[in-house]
């Protein structure tokens, strides 16, 4: 499936999708250039799902967890090696919203080998909109 989104508000029918589908939670790997809009994507997602809680990009402190069971993992700074090395891999396996950025073939081949479900949001962004292609 394919979305267009003008606003940051526009991202909000695919988190409300999100929350019908997989109402238990699911890994999320979010995919896109730095500034396409990942981070917003899981603000969004939170505002819906736990109004009031604040969330901000994890990429110093590599995890964030908000209210609700909603897990944010950035491993662009560390990649899939340390983030498995640290056992950050292992938070996958709990019940909740786990939004995955810069996850890597690595990652997402140990995901199908544990039978972890996940599904991909691809973010590509350009002067007016962001389009997203979200992958089963």
């Amino acid at each position: 499936m394919t979305y267009q989104a003008a606003t940051p508000e526009a991202l909000d029918p695919i988190a409300r999708d999100l929350l019908r589908d997989y109402p238990h939670g699911i890994v999320v790997l979010l995919k896109g250039n730095l500034g396409a809009g990942k981070s917003t994507f899981v603000g969004r997602f939170t505002a819906i799902k736990a109004p009031g809680a604040e969330t901000s990009s994890p990429t110093f402190s590599v995890m964030h967890e908000y209210a609700e069971g909603i897990y944010h993992y950035d491993i662009y700074r560390i990649g899939s090696e340390d983030f498995i090395a640290r056992g950050l891999y292992e938070n996958l396996e709990s019940p909740g919203f786990h939004f995955l950025e810069w996850a890597d073939e690595r990652i997402e081949r140990l995901l199908e080998e544990s039978g972890i479900d996940y599904i991909t949001l691809e973010i590509t962004q350009d002067k007016e909109k962001r389009t997203i292609h979200v992958r089963t």
